[in-house]
């Protein structure tokens, strides 16, 4: 497993910490301009691609093919990923800092923002990160059991592109996922699910949606039985919005006409209308103006019910709350108000703003709480700009960050230094019998899984087991 410490040291050593989106396309940037660079990536998971692989919907294979470029970058050989290692425990953000000219933290948001509500410890009250880590296998997550076959009733708070995902994953009909590389456990557990009502519900009004047009088509068309047709007679589902949510906002339309996108989003919102029948097997309610108060529990402590206040916008977005009160009855609540990133651990060196909840940074370059430059340390992806925009957003970001360490490289801010990057940290690994990963590892995880999904007619079949994962260790030596 030492082979890859053979290379010739480089000029310039970079360790990224993480090595998802953020991760590999800042990697890409640096390897594009730079010849005399080594980069090394440190990843908790015993895999690659972070958010490409537990965070997009099985559905969205389109999404996921940012992977290629991943792939590209983990292959070059100025470049070694390694798997399993958990920054902060098996090695110390000051033992990279110390050996590697660069350190890049693009390790994401791993947790995720709460409401502060009171009732939100009751049981049945999930985060929208912790739903779709399961479904898509996240190490974990094996044992997890949201009960589906005992639920009537589903409120979903926020709408943005991951909750409009989970909604549509809780109500699309098996045949349209089970092809994809959703686990086995969880296709399951969706095929069994009696949730006949999933509310999505949103502070602001239909004007602030957050979420995209593609995803609300995907939404009308699983509805319609258009687009991604399922063939089952027996699904059929209502998808509605309150005609007063969308007649308090007429008003203030005319704000969206001039954003293009805005505005066809707006139009097709409207389109949808209240139009729900009632009758249907499964129904989908989006709701505005609710802000969250209280979740209720029965006698078990699960949750029964939650309660809102009606909210008003004015033409500038602004919020205020009435008097009004909405209370929707539910066994389950799924929270999609954000993720969130947390500190490094045993990391006091590298700031970080608890308000924000990133880095701090400025354009991807770290600085301290005065506002300096540190040297050497950047930052790329969620951790750095908080959870916001899609794939493109990441790439173009961690675009800046490879434009920033590329800068700093070619003015000779590393020119005298002679760290010596991966020949001093493998063999501290090695010594504290880390059990990491290596590219070649994750080739025959690759391949297995793929073997697997094949078997099973779906794309893949995702070992979700730490243990399972870290049996392929050195299986292509």
């Amino acid at each position: 497993m030492l082979a890859t410490c053979q290379r010739l040291l480089a000029q310039t050593t970079v360790a990224v910490i993480g090595s998802g989106p953020g991760a590999f396309y800042a990697a890409k940037g640096i390897l594009a301009k730079q010849s005399d660079v080594s980069i090394d990536f440190f990843e908790k998971l015993p895999v690659p691609y972070g958010l490409l692989r537990y965070g997009v919907a099985p559905d969205h294979p389109e999404v996921k093919l940012a992977w290629k470029t991943g792939e590209q970058v983990f292959q070059d050989e100025r470049v070694q990923w390694l798997g399993n290692v958990n920054v902060g425990t098996d090695i110390q953000f000051n033992e990279l800092s110390d050996n590697y000219d660069c350190v890049i933290c693009a390790y994401g948001a791993s947790e995720d923002r709460k409401m502060g509500i009171p009732g939100e410890d009751a049981t049945g009250v999930y985060s929208a990160r912790h739903f779709v880590e399961w479904y898509n296998g996240m190490p974990g997550t094996e044992n997890e059991d949201f009960q589906l076959s005992s639920l009537k009733s589903v409120v979903v708070i926020g709408v943005g592109n991951v909750a409009m995902d989970v909604v549509r994953i809780l109500n699309a009909p098996a045949e349209l996922l089970q092809k994809t590389d959703i686990t086995s456990t969880a296709l399951e557990a969706l095929a069994k699910s009696t949730v006949r009502d999933t509310y999505m519900v949103a502070r602001r009004g239909p004007l602030q949606a957050a979420f995209t047009i593609k995803e609300l088509r995907e939404m009308i068309n699983l509805g319609k039985g258009e687009g991604k047709e399922t063939k089952d007679p027996n699904y059929h589902l209502d998808l509605s919005i309150d005609k007063r949510d969308l007649d308090e906002a007429q008003p203030h339309r005319h704000t969206v006409e001039k954003s293009r996108p805005k505005k066809r989003l707006t139009d097709l919102i409207y389109s949808v209308g209240d139009i729900a029948s009632n009758n249907n097997e499964r129904r989908v309610a989006i709701k505005f103006f609710l802000n969250p108060q209280k979740i209720l529990k029965d006698d078990s402590g699960r949750v029964s019910a939650i309660e809102f206040r009606r909210n008003t916008v004015d033409e500038n977005g602004k919020v205020a709350t009435t008097d009004e009160t909405v209370t929707i009855p539910c066994q389950m609540v799924v929270r999609a108000v954000g993720y969130a990133s947390v500190p490094l651990e045993n990391a006091t060196a590298i700031p970080f703003d608890t308000s924000k909840q990133t880095i701090s940074n400025k354009g991807g370059r770290v600085v301290d709480h005065n506002g300096n430059v540190i040297k050497g340390l950047y930052t790329s992806g969620w951790v750095g700009t908080g959870p916001v925009g899609v794939i493109v957003s990441t790439m173009n970001g961690a675009g800046a960050t490879a434009k920033c360490v590329v800068t700093d490289i070619e003015e000779g801010l590393y020119s005298a230094s002679n760290k010596k990057g991966r020949e001093a940290i493998m063999p501290l690994l090695d010594q504290r019998n880390v059990e990491y990963t290596e590219w070649n590892d994750w080739l025959q995880i690759n391949k297995a899984e793929l073997e697997k999904g094949e078997q099973l007619q779906k794309a893949a079949e995702k070992f979700v087991k730490t243990e399972d994962l870290l049996q392929f260790r050195g299986a292509s030596a």
